[in-house]
């Protein structure tokens, strides 16, 4: 990705590429658009655990009933999953042999 970025621009200073200059200058906005919805959804995500987990141990400590306690501490761990969910799929992508060769072929 940098690689081609590099490439655009040593193009333009040649006088040539400019549509290449604004495809790099769009994809780098699109990227930091994306890793900034997702850093904000990551850290909704760790919010709404330590909320869940301090309400659990809220509940047990007044004495509530289990079912409760334990729903609350279901979702904690549901929320865990969803956060390694994203970061695993979104961040950590590595993208299938198809989607590779697709890449090569471009």
């Amino acid at each position: 990705m940098w690689e081609f970025a590099a490439v655009a621009e040593e193009q333009s200073r040649h006088g040539v590429g400019t549509k290449t200059v604004r495809i790099v200058s769009y994809t780098r906005n699109v990227i930091a658009l994306q890793h900034e919805e997702i850093d904000e959804t990551l850290l909704l995500l760790s919010e709404a655990r330590e909320r869940a987990e301090r309400a659990a141990r809220a509940i047990a400590a007044a004495g509530g009933e289990a079912h409760v306690v334990e729903a609350l501490e279901r979702v904690d761990r549901d929320l865990l999953a969803l956060h390694r969910r994203l970061m695993d799929e979104a961040i950590f992508h590595v993208p299938s042999a198809e989607q590779q060769l697709a890449l090569g072929a471009a």
